[in-house]
C-alpha cells in the first residue's frame, strides 16, 4: 500500500498531525500500539497563557491560542465529542512578596489580554488554606486529551488509516523515493512517539508527597481514587522539537511538546506540515536544527 505520509505514534502530537493531513486529503497511515503509559492518556491538558513562577506570557502564546481554539473546535465537530472545556483559571499568590511582585508585572501591556478583574478572595476562603491574593486568567481551559486521542483512534480505524502495532525500526528502509515499512510505502515518515518508554510505574512516595501537599492547600476532605504516571517528552530548552532529519530527507520529527502540549500541539503540527508540504521555514526556537552542533560528526 502506498501513502503520502506514515506517522509513528498517536498521542496528541500524532493525532493533531494526522488531523491536519486528513483535512488536506492526504493519504496517511498511523502506526501505534496504544500504550497505556503515554503522557496523552494522563496529562490534564491545561491551556494557560501566563505560566511559571514569574507569571509571564508563554512562548508565542498570541499565535498558539487562536490556532489551538480553532483546531479543537474543528475536532469537536468531526468527532462529535467535547474536546475543549473553556473556563477561567485562578492562580493563587501565597506570600506578600509574590503579590507585590505580581503588582509590578501585571502592568505589562502584553499580559492585559489574558487578565480578568474577577478575583474575589471570599470565593475561596471556605475550601482553601491561607493565600495572600490571586489572579484570574482568561482564554484558558482544558483539553480532554485522553478522550480526544481515543475518539480520533476510532476515526482512524474507520478511515482504514491505523496500523495497531509497535513500530519495528528494523523493518524501516529509507529509499530515494521515500520510505518502505513492511509492505507500506510513503513519501515521508514522521516520528511523533513522545518519550519512547512503554511502562511507567507510579512511585508510591511521589503520590504520598502530592497528597501531603494537597492537604496543606485544601480545607476540604479528599479521596485519591487512582494514581497514574507517564513521562512527558521534553527538551533541554523546553521548546518543541520539529524538523527534517539532517541526512534522510524523507524522515521528520514532531516531539518534545512537554507540559504545554495542549497549547503547542496544533501550532506545531501545522508548522511541520508547512515544512513538509511547502518547504516553509520553521520558527528557529522549535527547529531541531538548533541542536545541529550536537550531531555526530560522521
Amino acid at each position: 500500500m502506498t501513502y503520502d505520509y506514515i506517522i509513528v505514534g498517536q498521542g496528541v502530537a500524532g493525532t493533531l498531525l494526522a488531523f491536519e493531513l486528513l483535512e488536506r486529503h492526504q493519504k496517511i497511515l498511523v502506526v501505534d500500539a496504544a500504550h497505556q503509559a503515554t503522557a496523552s492518556k494522563v496529562a490534564a491538558g491545561i491551556i494557560n497563557p501566563i505560566t511559571g513562577r514569574h507569571l509571564v506570557n508563554s512562548w508565542n502564546i498570541d499565535t498558539l491560542l487562536p490556532k489551538a481554539w480553532s483546531t479543537y473546535r474543528a475536532l469537536e465537530k468531526l468527532l462529535d465529542i467535547t474536546v475543549l472545556e473553556e473556563r477561567p483559571l485562578t492562580r493563587f499568590l501565597a506570600t506578600v512578596k509574590a503579590n507585590n511582585d505580581w503588582l509590578v508585572r501585571s502592568s505589562n501591556p502584553d499580559l492585559q489580554a489574558y487578565l480578568s478583574d474577577d478575583f474575589d478572595p471570599e470565593d475561596y476562603r471556605d475550601f482553601l488554606q491561607h493565600f495572600e491574593s490571586g489572579v484570574v486568567l482568561r482564554h484558558t481551559g482544558r483539553v480532554r486529551l485522553a478522550a480526544l486521542t481515543a475518539a480520533f483512534r476510532t476515526y482512524l480505524q474507520q478511515q482504514d488509516a491505523l496500523l495497531e502495532a509497535s513500530f519495528d525500526y528494523a523493518q524501516l528502509t529509507v529509499t530515494a523515493q521515500g520510505v518502505q515499512y513492511q509492505d507500506h510505502r510513503a513519501q515521508k515518515l514522521v516520528f511523533a512517539e513522545g518519550y519512547h518508554y512503554q511502562v511507567t510505574t507510579p512511585v508510591p512516595e511521589a503520590g504520598q508527597r502530592l497528597e501531603e501537599r494537597l492537604a496543606q492547600v485544601l480545607r476540604l476532605p479528599f479521596e485519591v481514587v487512582a494514581h497514574r504516571a507517564a513521562v512527558r517528552p521534553a527538551v533541554r530548552d523546553r521548546r518543541p522539537l520539529l524538523g527534517q532529519h539532517p541526512k534522510h530527507a524523507a524522515l521528520y520529527l514532531l516531539n518534545g511538546l512537554g507540559a504545554k502540549g495542549a497549547s503547542l500541539g496544533p501550532y506545531c503540527a501545522e508548522a511541520l506540515l508547512g515544512l513538509m508540504a511547502q518547504q516553509q521555514a520553521l520558527h528557529p526556537d522549535v527547529d531541531l536544527q538548533r541542536f545541529a552542533h550536537l550531531y555526530p560528526a560522521a
